[in-house]
């Protein structure tokens, strides 16, 4: 399976009543939505992780399982890809500075392959302009990435550090 970026969709965001800007209605898939592009379909999983932020949801595996339950997905296998590539433990934080690194490693057990992190930070960079999601996290003890925030940590994840695996 290619994945949904057929339709834009690197996040396989299923079909619900909530619309996004970007979104094609009706969509030509029977079960996920369908986005203009990719940088819309990036721009939903941004919003529906900082929804999901907001309403409590702050550690990988709350995050990850909201995104994926169990009823529907191999969570705990999904779980472990990403907290084994961001390298952090499964009830790591997770703030809005490290959803640029997230979302990349989501998008790639999504679809087997990695999204593009060039257009997922440029993505992120709207985002935090618009929609206020570049504040600098607070500092405890958290990663570098989390210290750092948003901007500066998209700027490191996406142009200092040459080539994840």
């Amino acid at each position: 399976m290619l994945g949904n970026f057929d339709i834009h969709n690197p996040g396989n965001i299923r079909k619900s009543n909530d619309l996004f800007k970007g979104e094609v209605r009706p969509s030509s898939n029977a079960n996920f939505k369908e986005f203009v592009n990719n940088e819309m379909g990036y721009r939903a999983m941004f919003k529906i992780l900082n929804t999901y932020r907001n309403k409590g949801y702050n550690t990988l595996f709350s995050i990850i399982t909201r995104w994926a339950p169990p009823f529907d997905n191999n969570t705990s296998d999904y779980i472990y890809f990403v907290s084994n590539k961001m390298h952090v433990k499964q009830d790591a934080k997770v703030s809005v500075g490290m959803f640029p690194l997230l979302i990349y490693y989501m998008t790639w057990y999504e679809n087997g392959f990695p999204g593009d992190r060039n257009e997922i930070n440029r993505v992120f960079i709207k985002m935090g302009n618009s929609h206020n999601m570049t504040k600098p996290a607070v500092i405890n003890n958290y990663s570098l990435l989390e210290i750092l925030g948003g901007a500066a940590t998209a700027f490191l994840i996406f142009k200092l550090i040459p080539k994840w695996k």
